[in-house]
């Protein structure tokens, strides 16, 4: 996390700038509760039917929820999130393997939205890809109905005004290799874009970012943010653990987003979206690969005081 600050120029003011009272919501495997996490966990609920318990046996979830807000005080701050004051609020609906089920995938989104005013969620985090795309994407009655259902609670987020970010999958480097979650134009899609382990400064799509075109119009994937060796909390006592993968870029972005909303706590989920498309930092490569590039944390919320100042106009997509 060092590295990925010092990469997008994350400064300690900026990230500790985000309001307690933006809540996070995110669903993966669970969370541990890590010294760097603890404090920021306000509620959590078990989606799996299996007899498991609540702790992230995985160590998936835990991981994520550190990019997104861990404080670093286990190590000096050296892995410190990108917003550590956020409160978490954290469904579990993958086991002990990362397996899951799409109805429980489902399950999550509607308890965020039944409980949108009480936990004050303007992001969602969602960095699985724990689905069959084949099989979403087949005609099978039954799959197609929950698939449909799950556009649904999306686009009721979206309406409510709080953003759902999901990763791009690993499914590149083939072409239209989106994840049907976010190939959704109520979701911000994000792959990802960085350096390797002997070339840190070297700048690249990673071969297994999912990548476009998606289903419509819009550009997909919508962003890119750092995904390689990223170290965050593990799921065992104080330590960390260095992971890569879509899942990981994810939550950077979901983090640029709760700093946005809780600068400007005005803005709909459409504002926030468009702010973080229109100030990527164009990387040279295929859009289909980086999206609209890099994302800008410090460009979206400069955005946001330009739009807010100087235009009244709704923004569009």
């Amino acid at each position: 996390m060092d590295r990925v600050r010092r990469q997008l120029g994350i400064t300690k003011e900026i990230s500790y700038s985000s309001s307690k009272e933006v809540g996070i919501g995110i669903l993966d495997s669970g969370i541990y509760y890590h010294p760097d996490l603890k404090e920021n966990i306000a509620e959590l609920q078990n989606f799996i039917p299996q007899k498991e318990t609540n702790y992230d046996r995985m160590g998936h979830g835990t991981h994520v929820a550190g990019i997104i807000a861990g404080n670093g005080q286990s190590f000096g701050g050296k892995y410190r999130g990108i917003a550590p004051k956020c409160p978490l609020y954290i469904g579990k609906i993958l086991d002990r393997k990362g397996q899951g089920r799409l109805e429980d995938l489902i399950a999550g989104l509607e308890w965020f939205y039944e409980n949108k005013e009480r936990f004050f969620i303007r992001v969602i985090n969602i960095s699985i890809g724990i689905f069959d795309e084949k099989e979403l994407r087949s005609q099978n009655r039954n799959v197609m109905e929950k698939v449909l259902s799950l556009e649904k609670i999306c686009r009721k987020l979206y309406e409510a005004d709080i953003l759902v970010v999901a990763a791009a999958g690993n499914g590149g480097p083939e072409w239209n290799t989106i994840s049907l979650l976010a190939d959704s134009e109520f979701v911000l899609a994000v792959g990802c874009h960085d350096g390797t382990f002997r070339f840190p400064d070297r700048r690249m799509c990673c071969d297994y970012s999912g990548r476009g075109p998606g289903k419509g119009s819009r550009v997909k994937p919508d962003i890119v943010a750092p995904g390689t060796g990223i170290v965050s909390c593990s799921n065992y006592g104080s330590g960390y653990v260095a992971k890569s993968g879509t899942s990981m870029a994810t939550p950077i972005v979901t983090a640029a987003a709760a700093l946005a909303f809780s600068t400007h706590p005005d803005w709909d989920a459409k504002t926030c979206m468009k702010a973080i498309i229109d100030t990527g930092r164009d990387l040279g490569e295929d859009t289909r690969k980086q999206g609209h590039g890099m994302i800008n944390i410090k460009g979206v919320l400069s955005y946001a005081e330009r739009k807010l100042r100087f235009s009244s106009q709704p923004v569009g997509h």
